[in-house]
């Protein structure tokens, strides 16, 4: 296994869960109208499950003699929940995509495998609920 491609990687996964914590957090803040009581808790529950991915990958790159990023990417800070929904897919999307590139570079580290396996399944989850709900 190449430690820094699987480092650099896992710092990229970092800074998208960063972001979808700010950017769920952010949701969860502006969320109006009808729409709150319905997405509001969602928006929360997503804010402190993206945290916890966060605190995970963090935690691997340090024990793969990494230092983890503090990166962020721009937020959309739109009001319109279809919007708001549509950026989650999109970065959902990425992280899964993301999660998936590095397990396919962990070969023969079990414990790193299984991490990225149980995060791929979890943002794929996560991408499947938001298509059913724009659906």
């Amino acid at each position: 296994m190449n430690k820094e491609q699987v480092i650099a990687e896992l710092n990229a996964i970092l800074s998208l869960e960063y972001t979808a914590v700010l950017q769920y957090t952010y949701q969860s803040i502006v969320v109006r109208g009808l729409d709150m009581s319905r997405f509001l808790p969602m928006f929360q529950a997503e804010a402190a499950e993206s945290l916890t991915h966060a605190r995970l990958v963090g935690e691997k790159i340090v024990a793969l003699g990494g230092i983890p990023t503090a990166e962020v990417h721009p937020i959309d800070t739109t009001t319109d929940t279809r919007r708001m929904l549509e950026n989650d897919l999109r970065m959902e999307t990425e992280a899964a995509k993301l999660y998936a590139q590095a397990l396919s570079h962990a070969e023969d580290d079990v414990a790193l495998r299984v991490m990225l396996e149980n995060q791929v399944e979890a943002e794929t989850a996560s991408v499947e609920a938001l298509k059913r709900l724009l659906a």
